[in-house]
């Protein structure tokens, strides 16, 4: 039986711990918030969680699957 890769790795990791605001998660991934914002609409990066009225923040145990996942596959591509 082959191993099935998670699209996703977020989505198996439980949303416990600190809850970075979206300037931090631009700071750490150094993307801009616009490009993140794109990639969460497309799928491709974990989703906002709302912690209030008009706040919300990304669980740190899923930035750092996403991050994980990123660099396991860029380890995948070398030769």
């Amino acid at each position: 039986m082959t191993e099935v890769k998670h699209t996703k790795p977020w989505e198996t990791v439980p949303a416990y711990g600190r809850q970075l605001r979206l300037r931090e998660v631009a700071s750490i991934t150094g993307l801009s918030k616009s490009q993140i914002y794109l990639m969460i609409s497309e799928g491709r990066f974990p989703p906002l969680v709302k912690i209030g009225s008009r706040a919300s923040a990304l669980p740190e145990p899923w930035l750092e699957a996403f991050i994980q996942h990123r660099a396991d596959e860029t380890l995948e591509q070398k030769p």
